[in-house]
């Protein structure tokens, strides 16, 4: 079954140039008709002219140009633009609370960080103060997106070979009408756990998305030196609703196991 599924990209790669090749002998063919059976020397002498005048095109620039145009016109093949970029992530332990327990951390940086500034007299004195300890707060908190995002994908639901397929192919899978090979069932058609997970994916993959957006804007106001308090707590808030969004997902008994190895400094 596993090489069975690994030859597939390489019979939609047949079928799609089989599509590309089949169009451009139909568009030839209406270009420069030639009848395959002549009743008469009058029809056998216009199809040397016909002949005669294809290969003259063939020869020319122009063949090479109408291949061009031809592939233009063809639907691009779709690019997989709805998934998760790899980044390094180790998917070996997705789901673990291991792997649980760095959000839960990031999580706790944002909420420590706005009860600081909720608890503090916002004074022009005290501004460079209250942001130098929100800085030092948010460190342990990835800054650049590939190291945050890493973070999430480490736990969330891994991406199947199936998803990636489908995304990868949606030109093939739609005018194939899905189709995975003789007496086999449709590639598009799912079973209740593929659907649960592809549920969980999106929405973990979104929450993720929405948390890095939070978190830009939390440390782009912070490396300015007269950075408003008032927008600081906004993005921060920002933030911590994505990161609950995302926490919302995971089983709320391992949410307190990761919280109580933070709490033991056990991780």
């Amino acid at each position: 079954a596993q090489e069975d599924a690994m030859m597939r990209p390489s019979i939609s790669s047949s079928i799609y140039f089989f599509i590309a090749a089949a169009s451009l002998f139909d568009s030839i063919i209406l270009a420069f008709p030639v009848p395959l059976l002549s009743s008469s020397e009058k029809d056998i002498k216009s199809t040397r002219k016909q002949l005669a005048g294809r290969r003259a095109f063939c020869c020319s620039p122009v063949l090479p140009a109408a291949i061009a145009h031809l592939l233009v016109l063809l639907p691009k093949v779709a690019k997989a633009s709805n998934l998760p970029k790899n980044n390094g992530a180790d998917q070996s332990r997705v789901g673990s609370t291991d792997t649980l327990v760095p959000l839960v951390i990031i999580r706790n940086c944002l909420q420590e960080s706005k009860n600081l500034i909720i608890n503090t007299n916002n004074s022009l004195s005290d501004a460079d103060e209250l942001l130098l300890k929100i800085s030092n707060i948010l460190e342990p908190i990835p800054n650049s997106e590939q190291k945050f995002k890493k973070l999430f994908d480490q736990y969330s639901v891994a991406v199947s070979y199936k998803q990636k397929f489908l995304d990868q192919n949606a030109f093939l899978v739609y005018y194939t009408r899905g189709f995975d090979g003789p007496n086999r069932p449709s590639i598009e058609s799912t079973t209740t756990s593929d659907e649960v997970n592809s549920v969980k994916q999106t929405l973990q993959y979104g929450a993720r998305n929405d948390a890095w957006t939070a978190m830009e804007d939390v440390y782009a106001t912070l490396q300015y030196p007269t950075a408003d308090i008032a927008d600081l707590q906004e993005s921060i808030q920002s933030a911590l609703a994505a990161m609950d969004k995302y926490l919302a997902l995971a089983p709320a008994e391992q949410l307190a196991e990761a919280q109580t190895r933070i709490q033991s400094k056990d991780f």
